[in-house]
C-alpha cells in the first residue's frame, strides 16, 4: 500500500494489457512467497530453496540461447545440489517438496510477469499495484499471524522500535 501511495497509479489511464500484466504480476509474487512459506513448516530451508530454485533453472535452461549458458546452468545445478546436502535426509516431507516445487514454478511466472510489467509500463505503477495484489493473496493465510502481532503489547513495541 505504501509504493501505491509513493507511486500514486493513475488507473483510469491503463490499458486491458497492463491490468492484466500488473495483476499476473501480483498472484505470481503472492503465490511463490505463500506457497515457499508454507514449504518451509514442512522442509528445512537449505532443502525448501534447494527445491524452489528448480523453477527459475528450468526457465533459464528453455531461454538459453548460448553454449556458454550451460556452463552457468551447470554451476545453479551444482549449487542447488550443495543446498540440498545441507539438509540431506532428516525432515524430508513429500508434500514440502511438493509445495517448494510449485513455489519454484510460481517463481518462473514471477520472472516472466515482471519482463512483462516493465515491457507495457514506463515506471514501477505496475509493480505497485501488483504487489496490492500478492498482498490481498497472502492476506488470508497470514491474517491469524497478524492478529497475534498486533495484540501482542512486547511484539509491538519492538516493531515500533525498529
Amino acid at each position: 500500500l505504501v509504493t501505491v501511495c509513493a507511486v500514486r497509479p493513475k488507473f483510469w489511464k491503463w490499458t486491458r494489457e497492463q491490468w492484466m500484466s500488473s495483476i499476473v504480476l501480483g498472484l505470481a509474487l503472492g503465490m511463490m512467497n505463500g506457497v515457499f512459506y508454507s514449504s518451509l513448516a514442512k522442509l528445512p530451508l537449505g532443502l525448501a530453496v534447494a527445491f524452489e530454485f528448480v523453477g527459475p533453472l528450468v526457465l533459464a535452461i528453455v531461454l538459453s540461447r548460448r553454449a556458454i549458458d550451460a556452463v552457468w546452468i551447470s554451476l545453479a545445478v551444482v549449487g542447488m545440489a550443495l543446498l540440498g546436502l545441507d539438509s540431506r535426509s532428516e525432515g524430508i516431507n513429500v508434500y514440502g517438496i511438493f509445495l517448494a516445487l510449485l513455489a519454484g514454478f510460481f517463481w518462473a511466472c514471477y520472472i516472466l510477469a515482471s519482463e512483462k510489467v516493465g515491457r507495457v509500463f514506463h515506471d514501477a505503477e505496475g509493480l505497485s499495484v501488483g504487489l496490492v495484489v500478492a498482498l490481498l493473496v497472502t492476506l488470508p493465510s497470514g491474517a491469524k499471524g497478524a492478529e497475534f502481532a498486533f495484540t501482542d503489547i512486547h511484539l509491538l513495541g519492538r516493531s515500533l522500535q525498529a
